[in-house]
């Protein structure tokens, strides 16, 4: 993605008055955690790295800064991370571009992709006057999801015929 000049501070305020949009720091991985899990299906790169390299950020691989939406009692309504490599990854189902924008203005580095839900990619490449620029790959991949539940084991791997390999 081409390079932008920040957004100012203005899209700050786009958002309720009764939450608050700032960079996460230690202490709020709990909160972000039980925010992911309830869409994990297109939060897996969002946990992954949040596991893996935790919540600071020192430019590390799989290291970002992590922008929230925060209510008065300190849950996360969403959020927007800027990771080591350029891209931003997001799960932000409401006000997804209000968010974005926040976080433009507060990270400010170049964006070198945007990962996420495609309603939210939309609103975010507009939001963020990203709708022009060049781009190496632009489109909507399907998700597929199954409940373990509903798993079913080949006999042959279930009866130990056949191994995976992990």
């Amino acid at each position: 993605m081409a390079a932008h000049s920040p957004h100012p501070l203005s899209g700050l305020n786009d958002l309720s008055s009764a939450t608050t949009i700032r960079i996460l720091t230690g202490g709020d991985e709990p909160a972000l955690e039980r925010f992911l899990s309830r869409n994990p299906d297109t939060s897996m790169f969002l946990r992954s790295n949040l596991r893996a390299a935790g919540i600071v950020d020192r430019g590390e691989p799989f290291q970002g800064t992590y922008v929230a939406d925060v209510d008065s009692t300190g849950e996360v309504l969403g959020v927007v991370c800027r990771y080591w490599n350029g891209n931003l990854i997001y799960q932000a189902p409401v006000e997804s571009a209000s968010l974005a924008r926040a976080a433009d203005a507060l990270i400010g580095k170049q964006i070198a992709g945007l990962l996420g839900p495609w309603d939210q990619t939309l609103a975010i490449r507009a939001a963020l006057a990203l709708d022009a620029a060049p781009t190496r790959t632009s489109a909507c991949d399907d998700l597929y999801a199954l409940s373990l539940s509903d798993l079913i084991v080949p006999p042959q791997l279930a009866t130990g015929q056949v191994h995976c390999c992990p």
